[in-house]
């Protein structure tokens, strides 16, 4: 009798996994995000603010969405759907953006925020974006046990820009000077495509102890195919627009271009009234290039 009280137990225990109708069977999907190892420590919680799951099935309905943290596992439960699309999405909440969600992944955005403001050439001026990571994986979501990890990338590009000899060149010694840097991408989609044109930003500027005009770094949406400028003006007055530059590393000179993972750093040396001189360097995200004291 105990044989055949252990014996109906085992198989009222393995019926679940044993019989050809799963419904009554617990799905367990679990999704882990983690930064790729090109944009940081795969579990870095220094660099994220805010991480939120978006969840499609795999006709591109919308089906849900859920805050998470970078390295821990969520459990989520779609049974029936079949096939998932998961979508992560890193410091969109605490990063001047707009997230644009509809019934369908196709309509869905990430865009920059607009100041409201404009400039003559009709670019809109956006704020600059925190540094959005992004990542996407696919489940199968068919009740077995899964675990899907979305590595997420960085979508941001940044720059840093030094002006030297500005106020002796422009004939103005105030400190009433501004940059303006454009124009870049505005939206990123669900896919990772960067969208629409036209954003242009104005960055913090100030003179340091050496009368160095600087934009210390800044984020921006990468440029892609779009023409990307400097802009410098005194008051309303537009100074100068400058488009390129000698490459520090090649010796030939090439246009602006903003990558994104990357960080340009550009000087501009109004020294030689006659002879302009501007300098760019491409660098690893986040690393400033140490330019050589006025000599």
């Amino acid at each position: 009798m105990q044989v055949l009280s252990c014996l109906t137990i085992l198989l009222m225990t393995a019926s679940c996994s044993i019989r050809e109708d799963l419904s009554d069977c617990k799905n367990t999907l679990t999704v882990k995000v983690l930064i790729s190892e090109d944009s940081g420590e795969p579990g870095d919680v220094s660099l994220v603010k805010d991480v939120t799951l978006y969840v499609f099935d795999a006709h591109g309905k919308f089906l849900g969405s859920r805050n998470t943290e970078i390295g821990r596992e969520e459990e989520l439960d779609y049974p029936g759907k079949g096939r998932l699309q998961i979508v992560a999405w890193c410091n969109t909440v605490s990063g001047n953006v707009n997230v644009a969600m509809n019934d369908h992944i196709d309509d869905a955005r990430v865009s920059l925020k607009s100041t409201g403001a404009s400039e003559p050439s009709s670019s809109g001026i956006f704020h600059m974006p925190g540094d959005l990571l992004y990542g996407t994986e696919p489940a199968l979501n068919n009740k077995i046990e899964e675990h899907v990890i979305v590595y997420v990338n960085r979508m941001v590009a940044s720059m840093k820009i030094t002006v030297r000899n500005l106020q002796k060149w422009a004939g103005h010694n105030d400190t009433d000077y501004s940059i303006m840097v454009g124009v870049t991408k505005k939206e990123i989609n669900f896919y990772g495509q960067y969208l629409g044109a036209g954003a242009a930003y104005i960055p913090e500027t100030s003179f340091d102890v050496r009368n160095d005009f600087i934009a210390p770094l800044f984020k921006m949406l990468p440029s892609k195919d779009q023409v990307l400028s400097i802009k410098i003006f005194h008051g309303e007055t537009m100074l100068d627009e400058v488009l390129s530059g000698i490459d520090l590393e090649t010796g030939n000179t090439i246009t602006f271009d903003a990558v994104e993972n990357r960080t340009l750093n550009v000087l501009i040396d109004y020294g030689n009234p006659t002879n302009l001189r501007v300098t760019l360097q491409q660098a690893a995200w986040g690393v400033e290039s140490i330019w050589k004291p006025i000599g």
